[in-house]
């Protein structure tokens, strides 16, 4: 009985119901709550099948949401009631939960490939564009990797002699039924490089160095199934090395690269860029990279834990390098202007000394302009005037906050 409206009691009534007319009685049917479609998708509609060249299966889960026959039944997931299938079977697999899998024994892609979810009557699909690695490459940097004077082995055993070593890199190129061709696409963080006799040359990451004369095949591991090989040989022959070591803190374009390029063919652009090193303020951080430069003309980096780095500055704080880090150098705070070569890096392997080389740095601090005091808050009482208790609340202390401008308009602020 809302809002106090009367109520009709012992009178006739009639009821009008599918039949027709009116009549004195009549029946009610609740039909039964029901499914009258659903519709299925994944988290990501395009999926990229990378495990031929990482042996590393690529997954995602179908979700299905079942509509009811109820406006006010709202539409829920029942992804555990379907059963999923595919026709796909080259391209994927899809299991009793409904997670579809790429591995590396799929061997196609395609614009529409088809998982279908069943229950009962209920038949929903998802279409899903699935990408496949149709061809790949492994290019080395330095395919012949000779002895290097004064370099001992990483073994450190004490007499064995130490090589170069070069960057692997592996391409590939993708593509699928109604889909262009994109071309090497840079996979090498993905890939598990593997040498065929590591005793001659052995890979670690991305990076394969000589162990001993011979030749050797690098290749894809961890299960892949492309076939992309390279050939590397190691030599007795003896090359000299320098270190150029440089301390940055970014890198300037010289030449832009195109903002855009082809995705249907393989496509060629020049680019440049130079060092640039910007040590004018304290606390600011330049990484310390060092690289090899060999008498026979090549070059590679030297990793962060076979430098060591001083420096001969009391205004610059090091910090060592890791297998993943640089080593870094930052401004301390009161750096003075200075320049030179403040810092030292030594390429050193088990201890012995390969090669080393001193690193420009140029401290462009900048003079302060002036200096701005603020209190805040701006009013004080003493401690002991009657402004101070509540519900006044005066307050009895500030913080001086301590602006410093520089020559250069930039301002820090230095408040302890």
């Amino acid at each position: 009985n809302n809002f106090n409206a009367p109520i009709a009691t012992s009178l006739a009534g009639v009821v009008v119901d599918a039949r027709d007319g009116a009549h004195a009685d009549g029946e009610v049917e609740v039909e039964a709550i029901a499914a009258v479609g659903a519709h299925a998708y994944t988290a990501q509609a395009e999926l990229v099948n990378t495990a031929p060249l990482s042996g590393v299966p690529v997954t995602s889960q179908v979700v299905v949401i079942e509509h009811y026959n109820r406006a006010a039944s709202a539409s829920s997931t029942q992804t555990s009631g379907y059963t999923c299938s595919t026709t796909s079977e080259e391209i994927l697999s899809v299991d009793s939960s409904c997670l579809v899998t790429l591995n590396a024994d799929h061997t196609a892609g395609d614009s529409q490939a088809r998982v279908s979810a069943t229950r009962g009557d209920v038949v929903t699909q998802a279409l899903l564009r699935v990408w496949y690695p149709t061809f790949s490459r492994i290019t080395v940097s330095d395919a012949e990797l000779n002895a290097v004077e004064g370099l001992p082995a990483s073994s450190c055993d004490g007499g064995s002699q130490g090589y170069q070593h070069a960057d692997l890199v592996l391409r590939a190129t993708f593509s699928g039924d109604f889909l262009p061709e994109i071309p090497l696409v840079d996979m090498t963080s993905l890939a598990s490089f593997a040498s065929s006799d590591p005793a001659v040359a052995a890979v670690a990451g991305a990076t394969v160095a000589g162990v001993a004369p011979g030749s050797t095949s690098i290749s894809l591991g961890n299960g892949a199934t492309a076939t992309a090989t390279v050939d590397v040989d190691v030599t007795a022959s003896v090359v000299s090395a320098n270190l150029t070591a440089v301390a940055l803190t970014g890198l300037t374009w010289t030449s832009q690269p195109p903002s855009t390029i082809p995705s249907d063919a393989e496509y060629e652009f020049t680019a440049g860029a130079s060092f640039a090193q910007e040590l004018d303020q304290e606390g600011t951080v330049a990484g310390v990279y060092g690289w090899a430069e060999y008498s026979d003309g090549t070059k590679a980096a030297v990793p962060a834990v076979d430098l060591a780095v001083t420096t001969s500055s009391d205004d610059l704080t090091l910090t060592a390098g890791t297998e993943s880090a640089p080593w870094t150098i930052t401004v301390d705070t009161g750096a003075v202007p200075d320049c030179g070569e403040l810092v030292q890096a030594t390429w050193t392997v088990c201890g012995q000394t390969v090669a080393e080389d001193a690193v420009y740095v140029h401290l462009d601090m900048p003079a302060a302009s002036s200096v701005a005091l603020t209190p805040s808050p701006a009013r004080l009482t003493a401690p002991d005037d009657p402004a101070a208790a509540a519900p006044v609340s005066e307050a009895t202390a500030a913080t001086i906050f301590t602006r410093v401008t520089f020559e250069t308009g930039s301002v820090v602020d230095l408040t302890g």
